[in-house]
């Protein structure tokens, strides 16, 4: 059996149980405990238990979904827009039970095992359905003036929120400068922000000089209470971000720069489709 027909099947004996069973942590386990397959198997295809399976059943929902006519909702707020294709999206689900039960799960702390990127995935599919471009910013350019979002039109951007006092973002910045250099020659703006505080202002010159990164480095003065930080909901960094020529969200939770799969997505995006086109009745 292969591993996705194997992963599908285990998956649909989960959803049978919640018939009269919630989507939680427990039931999961219960339901390993009275499966014919092994627990070996279980956790070969969901390494991470319940996290991997809600994960694969977010993926699996999004592969399906397709809206309305968009032009019936052209005169409509951003915002009502986004409700009415929610609702249209939810009403696609032939069993309510199912999507209500993991709506409750994941209204719950026990939901911290979804897969940061499943959420991101969601959010991201929305913004895109409802043709939103991405927020514009204005902020400090290290080599000097300021520069917008709409002075990088024409180019993909990938985005990096970092700060000097974060050793993860600190960690990411060789492989940065890689790709900085190694797509030089390519349609894509490689841009740093920091949300140093202000009291740091110097450390990050400093820095930057030291670094020698290349690409934007830019400076967000406001930090994590910035419009475009709040747009984007950055809690925790590093954050990435890739919008396309035109300022839309590709993704806002990229690759990082020391994944293994950066380049490919990169690439893909630079080659191919920069948004990723979904179906329309």
């Amino acid at each position: 059996m292969s591993i996705n027909i194997e992963k599908n099947t285990l998956l649909e004996e989960f959803l049978l149980s919640l018939t009269d069973k919630n989507w939680s942590e427990s039931n999961y386990l219960n339901v390993i405990e009275e499966s014919s397959s092994s627990e070996a198997v279980w956790s070969a295809n969901f390494p991470l238990g319940l996290r991997d399976l809600t994960a694969l059943y977010i993926a699996k929902s999004l592969e399906n979904i397709s809206i309305p006519n968009k032009d019936q909702f052209e005169h409509l707020k951003t915002q009502d827009r986004l409700e009415e294709i929610l609702i249209s999206y939810f009403n696609q689900f032939n069993d309510k039970l199912i999507v209500n039960k993991l709506v409750n799960f994941l209204k719950t702390y026990e939901s911290m095992a979804v897969t940061p990127e499943s959420i991101y995935q969601i959010s991201d599919k929305f913004w895109r359905l409802i043709e939103d471009k991405s927020i514009d910013f204005n902020y400090e350019d290290f080599s000097g003036g300021q520069k917008t979002l709409n002075d990088l039109k024409g180019k993909i951007v990938y985005i990096d929120v970092w700060a000097t006092w974060c050793g993860p973002c600190l960690k990411e910045i060789p492989s940065l400068k890689v790709l900085v250099n190694e797509y030089s020659d390519k349609k894509i703006e490689f841009v740093s922000i920091s949300i140093d505080h202000k009291k740091d202002y110097e450390k990050w010159r400093e820095m930057v000089s030291e670094k020698n990164v290349g690409g934007l480095q830019l400076y967000d003065s406001e930090g994590l209470s910035s419009s475009f930080m709040k747009a984007f909901n950055v809690g925790l960094i590093p954050r990435f971000i890739m919008l396309d020529e035109e300022g839309k969200i590709i993704t806002s939770n990229a690759p990082r720069p020391s994944s293994d799969d950066v380049r490919s997505f990169i690439i893909n995006h630079i080659n191919g489709p920069k948004v990723v086109k979904f179906s329309l009745k």
